[in-house]
């Protein structure tokens, strides 16, 4: 191998070690507030007893970069919570198919640990319960007119123009009626 040779390689490897570690670390550009009604998703997929409520359901709040990208588990940082933070989870963000705390531990280890800068575990639920009740979903649903119904049907556009920003609006298919599934918001860092 050449001295030039060498270098190339070199080049080359430093290159492919700083894209590894841009795209590996933990900097993102926004977070997803990611919620599901949970009579639709009992419905698509099955739930749990108890679960099934009219109200939406906090899934997550991914860290996400605009190049379509996201960071996961950035940290080895354990799952702890208090009994405050378990009670406002008990509430607000419930699994529809396993076990609670293996729910909420899963969504901390994936994508809590990736929240910069750091907090600690309680704050990463507290602050997306906090983001969660000042979207109000179900609330610009209700102003809108739009209330859960086994019979009533509601144009898409009617759902759109109920909020006051733009949303991911995520809809399911399933026995010949399509169903409200999700609602996904993009907050940037602060939470706003």
């Amino acid at each position: 191998i050449t001295l030039k040779s060498k270098k190339k390689k070199m080049g080359f490897l430093t290159k492919l070690l700083a894209l590894f570690s841009i795209t590996s670390n933990n900097d993102y550009d926004y977070t997803m507030l990611v919620t599901e009604w949970r009579p639709s998703d009992c419905i698509i997929r099955g739930c749990v007893s108890g679960f099934n409520e009219n109200s939406f359901n906090i899934h997550g709040n991914w860290p996400e970069r605009n190049n379509g990208s996201w960071p996961s588990y950035c940290s080895s940082t354990p799952f702890s919570i208090n009994s405050d933070t378990k009670s406002d989870l008990l509430q607000y963000w419930v699994s529809d198919s396993q076990p609670n705390e293996d729910f909420w531990k899963h969504e901390w280890e994936k994508h809590g640990t990736c929240i910069s800068p750091a907090v600690p575990c309680d704050n990463f639920f507290k602050d997306t319960i906090t983001a969660f009740k000042k979207a109000n979903f179900q609330g610009q649903l209700e102003n809108a007119g739009v209330y859960p119904s086994d019979s009533k049907t509601y144009n898409i556009s009617t759902i759109v123009n109920a909020f006051e920003y733009s949303l991911e609006i995520t809809c399911q298919y399933k026995n010949g009626k399509h169903y409200l599934y999700e609602l996904t918001a993009c907050l940037d860092k602060s939470g706003e």
